[in-house]
């Protein structure tokens, strides 16, 4: 990591959150995490958060039309912060069901697989969330993070996000 201060490169000078994210991301890819932070092309970055999301909603069934709106301006290589912040409400509505879930299992009112299919589908809608943000490396390390989470084999959101980097 560079610990850099000022990453004018996006305009973007929150190094800290950067660092944060990046270790997230560094539990389960530290190798990825280390390319994301040292790409320097946006187009890639972009190109990266995009497969991240789109490979862990279309896995997760999260069928959805702000979803896809979020796919279509991704694909375009685009961000739109009025769609993300719809998105992130649809987004923590999911998180909300998937916690509601999680507390009716320990109470023994509700079902592992109903659990996991909602939780899968809230980090899926967190992940697009994500790979709409402003700043294309938090984009790229906080959708791959996020997507790698929905499952427990992420294995395939990592290849697609390094095929990506590579310009797929």
């Amino acid at each position: 990591m560079s610990g850099r201060t000022d990453d004018s490169r996006f305009g973007s000078n929150d190094c800290e959150s950067t660092k944060v994210t990046m270790a997230r991301l560094s539990m389960v890819s530290p190798e990825l995490a280390a390319r994301l932070q040292s790409t320097v092309e946006e187009r890639a970055l972009r190109r990266a958060a995009r497969a991240a999301a789109a490979v862990v909603v279309e896995r997760a069934g999260l069928v959805d039309d702000r979803v896809d709106r979020a796919i279509e301006i991704l694909s375009a290589g685009a961000t739109d912060p009025e769609v993300r912040k719809v998105l992130e409400g649809y987004s923590e509505g999911l998180d909300e069901r998937a916690w509601d879930l999680m507390d009716a299992r320990s109470d023994d009112r509700g079902s592992e697989e109903e659990y996991l299919v909602a939780f899968g589908r809230a980090r899926a809608a967190s992940a697009a969330v994500w790979a709409l943000e402003a700043d294309p490396v938090m984009a790229a390390l906080e959708a791959t993070y996020e997507a790698h989470c929905a499952f427990s084999d992420g294995s395939g959101v990592l290849t697609a996000v390094a095929a990506a980097l590579e310009g797929d």
